[in-house]
């Protein structure tokens, strides 16, 4: 497997209730054979390569065994995707990691390219204060798709969890993560948004191919769709 240069962590979000598809576990779902959360955690091993620290916040499973991830849950469990990452970023400490790039990924992208995720890690790691985070071919931020310096993600959970955010994590949106750099303390921090045009030629691949790599799951009918693609 073809890894980048620049170290780097992931944490996959796959703990939800799945209230979208029914009560069904949305990441656990299988598109072309595979489980999607498998498929995200494979391109994030891919991209970071095989001594990277990979953390599936989510229940374990055959689907996941033999990528080498570390299985947590949030507490309390389906608490949202802001109190995942902060259990994620704790067992990453708890595995003695000290890499400066973390990738934040839901489990319900199954076309995820390694090389889209390795620019994410290069354009974060050349801007050391700013997040790297994608947009999809719709021009919607994938808030879930994004490579953050450690220390920003660390402190913006911190933000949110004081009084700044409230004093709670659980049911705190992804976005309200992004919305809490802003208010960081001394010196605000910010994102960048990379389109598929820009991830295209950061990565080496065609346009059409990083498109189709943010697409995520939402629905049963996209579900379906997936599916029955060819």
């Amino acid at each position: 497997m073809e890894a980048f240069e620049v170290k780097g962590a992931a944490i996959v979000l796959a703990g939800g209730r799945g209230s979208r598809m029914g009560g069904v576990d949305k990441p656990t779902l299988e598109v072309e054979e595979r489980s999607m959360r498998a498929s995200v955690l494979s391109a994030a091993r891919s991209a970071l390569g095989e001594g990277a620290p990979l953390v599936l916040v989510g229940e374990r499973g055959a689907d996941v065994q033999g990528i080498g991830a570390v299985c947590v849950r949030e507490e309390p469990p389906f608490s949202g995707p802001v109190a995942g990452l902060a259990r994620g970023l704790a067992e990453l400490e708890r595995l003695g990691s000290t890499d400066e790039v973390v990738l934040v990924l839901g489990g319900d992208m199954p076309w995820l390219e390694p090389r889209v995720l390795g620019a994410l890690v290069h354009a974060c790691a050349e801007a050391p204060r700013k997040v790297a985070g994608a947009v999809d071919a719709g021009g919607r931020r994938q808030f879930l798709c994004a490579a953050w310096p450690r220390a920003v993600l660390a402190r913006a959970l911190s933000h949110l969890a004081g009084e700044g955010g409230g004093g709670s994590l659980v049911g705190a949106s992804a976005k309200s993560l992004y919305r809490a750099l802003g208010e960081l303390t001394p010196e605000p921090v910010q994102a960048e948004w990379l389109d598929v045009g820009t991830l295209a030629g950061a990565s080496g691949l065609a346009p059409a191919l990083v498109a189709r790599s943010l697409s995520d799951i939402d629905s049963p009918e996209q579900l379906e769709q997936a599916r029955s693609r060819r």
